[in-house]
């Protein structure tokens, strides 16, 4: 079974560390929730990606690109099978995410705790 595969822009990255994609540009259904295949032709490389959300209103589906995945698009990335670790990967960026949050956190207790009262 091969997963659905779609053209992105690595500079693209949103505030919320998404990557906004045209709907049109999928070769495949996708729903939030879905590991699909991010690949950039200019650079032939692919990455595990997952639809964090759609927005059918505007046409556009935000993807968590799994950059930690990324290598050579050779095809291999685009077969679905437990070796490829489909949870790892959501693990990965859901984890980068957090510590991006907490370390944003972090500094605000710091500070906190520095100040004479």
């Amino acid at each position: 079974m091969k997963r659905v595969r779609v053209e992105i822009d690595l500079n693209s990255i949103r505030r919320d560390g998404t990557t906004r994609v045209r709907l049109s540009d999928f070769d495949g259904a996708v729903e939030a929730g879905q590991m699909v295949t991010a690949f950039e032709s200019e650079d032939e490389v692919a990455a595990s990606a997952m639809v964090d959300r759609i927005d059918p209103r505007s046409g556009f589906a935000f993807l968590l690109v799994n950059r930690a995945s990324m290598r050579d698009d050779d095809g291999v990335l685009d077969r679905v099978s437990f070796e490829h670790g489909k949870n790892r990967a959501f693990a990965k960026t859901a984890n980068a995410r957090a510590a991006a949050i907490a370390e944003t956190t972090t500094h605000a207790y710091r500070a906190a705790a520095v100040t004479p009262r």
